[in-house]
């Protein structure tokens, strides 16, 4: 996860957050909660989930970077948390549901302290 400073810049978002994935090769959009509720697409919904909570690694990443997210997304499977990750250029971001926020920020707290112990 990189030095322990770029481990503590992990943070949840301070609202909710709605998913919505449209198909037939998908078009995916993360709205926070309070447009989602000003839309009147619900006619057109499927299904919908949510609040969700979105935790940002709040660490700038060069483009030459890669695989740093799958000991993150490794540690939430294993701790039975589903996830909606959203990779973007720069800042990555994954949304949990509100009710698995804590247990998602424990989880990736003892990540950032096993890898900090494995550091030379």
């Amino acid at each position: 996860m990189g030095t322990s400073k770029e481990a503590e810049q992990i943070s949840p978002s301070a609202e909710h957050y709605v998913s919505l994935i449209c198909d037939q090769h998908e078009v995916a959009v993360i709205l926070p909660e309070k447009v989602w509720k000003h839309c009147d697409v619900s006619a057109v919904c499927r299904d919908s989930f949510g609040p969700l909570v979105c935790l940002t690694f709040d660490v700038p990443l060069d483009i030459e970077v890669a695989g740093y997210l799958q000991p993150v997304v490794n540690c939430l499977a294993n701790a039975g948390l589903s996830i909606v990750p959203q990779c973007a250029l720069i800042y990555d971001h994954i949304q949990v549901n509100e009710k698995d926020s804590d247990a998602a920020i424990t989880a990736l707290t003892e990540l950032r302290q096993s890898a900090l112990s494995d550091a030379p």
